[in-house]
């Protein structure tokens, strides 16, 4: 989530897209770690709705997930 808020202020298109693209990575390595773990039901539904709302915002400046 702070990569996408660095390039939704940045002031230079470089600066965005290195942003958004490093917050796409973000996104790819948090699912794949969270293939991996066993966490309780609470933290499974708090880190969901977080990935979700990543996924979310992705979408919307046009990135495929």
């Amino acid at each position: 989530m702070t990569f996408m808020a660095v390039a939704e202020t940045a002031q230079n298109e470089e600066a965005v897209r290195r942003n958004y693209d490093n917050a796409r990575k973000a996104h790819d390595a948090v699912v794949h770690l969270l293939g991996k773990l066993r966490p309780n039901a609470e933290q499974r539904g708090s880190d969901w709705a977080k990935l979700a709302l990543l996924k979310m915002r992705l979408q919307a400046v046009g990135y495929q997930l």
